[in-house]
């Protein structure tokens, strides 16, 4: 009884402090309307802190920058339990007959994750750790009502995640995680979402709702939904 109450705290132990190997950042939605319209937003939400661009370069394409961190501590004695980092950019078509906006981005990004935690089951402690670093090729589309005071978009973002450079020996139980990156190394998620934005013409605050669900049957532990609140500054915007 006492081996299997073990193996049981074992377990959940193992389970519930697993880290997350994949967590969305927020999909960008620049709202480009004509040649020359510049955005420049910023959000935080529970993919941490986002820094987005975008710039019209004419009247039908597009490019976009988005840098991302995140970071997670432990709320007892504020240990560093892991985070993220990672930039992109992005090139795309848009289309704006009158107040509706159609944009659709290929986007590139390269960054870096990493996790620590401290094992009890040790004694002294020692520290599981996971590093690793990846890039991600995504197709993304979004469809806006843009008015002078508010916007409702919709989107989604197909995103083929690949990992390399994986090390470390934190568990996720039967395995190791880095072993599990380097043998299935590559991961692909549907992510829809939904935006609305309130303010002014020239500047805007929005709320996005975002879900990312794994294509296929996988052991990797992410996170499925994010929520953010940001800002959005709009420089040259189309006259109405």
């Amino acid at each position: 009884m006492i081996r299997m109450l073990t193996l049981a705290l074992g377990l959940s132990f193992a389970i519930g402090c697993s880290p997350v190997v994949y967590k969305p950042n927020r999909i960008q939605v620049p709202e480009l309307q004509k040649k020359g319209d510049l955005r420049i937003g910023g959000s935080i939400g529970f993919d941490g802190k986002n820094l987005q661009g975008a710039y019209a370069l004419t009247d039908q394409l597009g490019i976009m920058v988005n840098a991302f961190t995140f970071e997670e501590r432990s709320q007892y004695d504020n240990y560093l339990l892991g985070g993220a980092s990672s930039i992109e950019g992005g090139i795309g078509y848009y289309k704006a007959p009158g107040p509706f906006i159609v944009e659709n981005y290929a986007t590139l990004a390269f960054g870096s994750l990493y996790a620590r935690n401290r094992n009890p089951f040790t004694e002294p402690y020692t520290i599981d750790r996971l590093d690793a670093n990846f890039f991600r090729l995504a197709l993304q589309s979004s469809a806006t009502l843009r008015t002078n005071i508010f916007s409702i978009s919709a989107m989604w973002r197909l995103s083929q995640m690949h990992y390399y450079n994986a090390s470390g020996n934190y568990p996720l139980y039967p395995n190791i995680i880095s072993e599990g990156l380097k043998t299935q190394n590559v991961h692909y998620f549907l992510e829809p979402g939904f935006q609305v934005s309130l303010g002014f013409k020239y500047f805007r605050c929005n709320a996005q709702w975002q879900y990312a669900m794994h294509l296929g049957k996988t052991w990797l532990p992410y996170e499925p939904y994010n929520y953010s609140l940001g800002m959005q500054i709009c420089i040259g915007t189309k006259e109405k």
